[in-house]
């Protein structure tokens, strides 16, 4: 069973700590049952980039308030999030990553944040 862990656990210590926060291989990490969709749980892994999946969108138009991506509704934007019309918009990017270990090959969605850092 995996232990239960705080939401904002993995973001304290120095980016040493926590990159080896919580670690698991890939498959035990893609082997985990999840009680619901809306459930969070942090792990950090070692893994390789395969490739990227430039099939679909690799950046989408998001409020610059939040992040969240926009709605297009005619001339304007619209943001689910804050539930209004977002001052400012920008491209954020999302890439779909195929990422692998000694264990397992496996597909995941990069987004900006950590874009940028690589």
């Amino acid at each position: 069973m995996v232990e239960e862990i705080q939401p904002e656990a993995h973001l304290q210590g120095t980016i040493q700590e926590q990159m080896l926060y919580n670690r698991r291989t890939l498959k035990e990490i893609t082997e985990i049952t999840y009680e619901s969709e809306k459930q969070e749980k942090f792990y950090t892994t070692e893994a390789m980039i395969k490739s990227i999946d430039t099939s679909d969108e690799w950046y989408y138009i998001g409020c610059r308030k939040c992040n969240k991506k926009v709605q297009k509704q005619g001339n304007h934007f619209y943001c689910p999030k804050c539930e209004k019309e977002p001052e400012n918009t920008c491209p954020r990017y999302k890439l779909k990553l195929e990422i692998c270990d000694l264990s397992a090959t496996t597909t995941c969605t990069m987004f900006e944040a950590e874009a940028k850092k690589n």
